[in-house]
């Protein structure tokens, strides 16, 4: 049984690494916070994984997996699901917590050809996690994503949009936007530097940057890392994570 379970793995590795699934090179929406204005398309669907670990003074926590499964609807739309993940809280004794879903709906303005790319996200989470850090409601909001490439080499990446949130058992409408830079250094590897904020009403902005690398292992698949901090807090902070997406035709 061992003996074939070995096999099985190997022949999974195998395919993913080793096989072009489709013609088109993958795009990811992963490591940055940034997304990107282009959707699969139909009859593709495309696993986005990773595991990060956040720190902010003494407050440290993992996440694991952190899971978006993306599926090409067609008519330049794909429907996407944050699928649940687990966090643990690192201190004295380790807590572990189920995270609510999120469902989110993409829908491509522009043509892949256009020299400025946009797309509306439609952004909605529901309250499935584990009762300490579940929303308790039904959040919704949006997105807007950019892109242009400046150059053949250098890329900018553009979001605005609005969630409406359960803060301290209030909703409230919290704003957020992004800007990344990314930059090709080869056919395989490309890499970007990012700064993104949110706010809610009545506070400061929170604001963040990251930069991290990307590995393009062929066609469908990629490896990714990204290292960041919190920019607007004076307590000890830390981003860092990896992740590896892959893409299949349906």
């Amino acid at each position: 049984m061992l003996k074939f379970s070995k096999k099985l793995f190997f022949t999974i590795v195998f395919l993913i690494l080793n096989i072009n699934l489709y013609s088109q090179v993958i795009i990811t929406d992963r490591p940055d916070y940034t997304e990107s204005p282009f959707s699969i398309k139909r009859g593709q669907f495309q696993f986005e994984l990773g595991i990060g670990f956040q720190q902010s003074g003494e407050f440290k926590e993992v996440s694991y997996p952190n899971s978006l499964l993306r599926i090409g609807l067609g008519n330049n739309s794909e429907i996407r699901f944050g699928l649940p993940r687990f966090s643990s809280v690192l201190s004295n004794d380790l807590t572990m917590y189920f995270n609510d879903i999120v469902i989110e709906l993409k829908h491509q303005l522009s043509n892949d050809e256009s020299p400025f790319p946009f797309a509306l996200l439609f952004v909605s989470s529901f309250p499935t996690g584990s009762r300490e850090v579940t929303a308790k409601i039904v959040e919704l909001g949006f997105k807007i994503a950019a892109s242009h490439n400046l150059n053949e080499k250098l890329g900018l990446g553009l979001n605005v949009g609005a969630i409406s949130i359960n803060n301290n058992d209030a909703r409230q409408i919290m704003s957020i936007a992004s800007i990344a830079f990314g930059i090709s250094l080869s056919n395989n590897f490309s890499t970007f530097v990012e700064a993104f904020t949110e706010k809610l009403p009545g506070t400061n902005w929170q604001t963040y940057c990251d930069l991290g690398i990307t590995y393009l292992l062929n066609k469908s698949s990629q490896l990714d890392f990204y290292l960041g901090k919190e920019l607007s807090s004076k307590e000890a902070s830390l981003i860092i994570g990896c992740g590896f997406s892959f893409a299949f035709g349906i």
